[in-house]
């Protein structure tokens, strides 16, 4: 079974490629509830959409198990689309039918007829798992998206997290200046030194 928990891993990476370009990893790890808030951020989804491109976009790859708000899929039709009178559907990895996008201001949806359709779907989930979904236009299917659930993180979690993040803060040291950054002519050793570290502690197993 695929572990979850190493979002915490991807956390202590993020830290690290911050610290390149002038973010601390020493204070990013200061919070654990800030921390535990970043995994479910909302994500810049809707206003961008390109309806010639047919994207499906959700408000956040990341879930914990026992959240319960259900996810926010989002798709943009372009104007003969929209008005061809087809129905908007959303699928699981199995083709079946989940929920219908609907562009009229409800179910999620945050300005009606503006040709971006939502839905607000919510999965029965009670374990570490990933769930596939793509939206279909008639016969136009979208990019599919995959969404990964999480078991909550626990203050242990984050401990151990921190103790990763100064593993790599010592691992580049020899790289880093007299406020803990790393100058841009150092990025490319110190990433490659990372990257012998991060295989040592299986930060890309399963």
């Amino acid at each position: 079974m695929i572990k979850y928990k190493k979002i915490m891993s991807s956390l202590v990476l993020a830290a690290f490629l911050w610290n390149l370009t002038g973010c601390n990893a020493e204070n990013f790890f200061s919070s654990s509830q800030e921390q535990e808030e970043t995994i479910s951020v909302a994500s810049e989804y809707g206003h961008e959409l390109d309806p010639e491109i047919h994207q499906l976009v959700a408000d956040s790859n990341y879930k914990v198990v026992d959240q319960n708000d259900g996810i926010l899929f989002e798709t943009a039709l372009t104007e003969e689309e929209a008005t061809s009178g087809a129905e908007v559907v959303l699928l699981d990895s199995s083709h079946q039918k989940k929920a219908t996008l609907y562009d009229d201001g409800t179910h999620g949806d945050r300005i009606a007829n503006d040709r971006i359709y939502t839905c607000n779907y919510k999965p029965e989930i009670t374990n570490e798992t990933e769930i596939t979904c793509w939206a279909t236009v008639g016969d136009i299917e979208t990019e599919p998206v995959t969404i990964q659930y999480f078991d909550r993180l626990t203050e242990n979690d984050f401990e151990e997290a921190s103790k990763i993040g100064t593993m790599f803060s010592e691992t580049v040291t020899e790289y880093t200046d007299a406020e803990g950054y790393i100058q841009e002519e150092y990025q490319n050793d110190a990433l490659q030194k990372a990257g012998v570290l991060a295989e040592t502690l299986d930060f890309l197993g399963n």
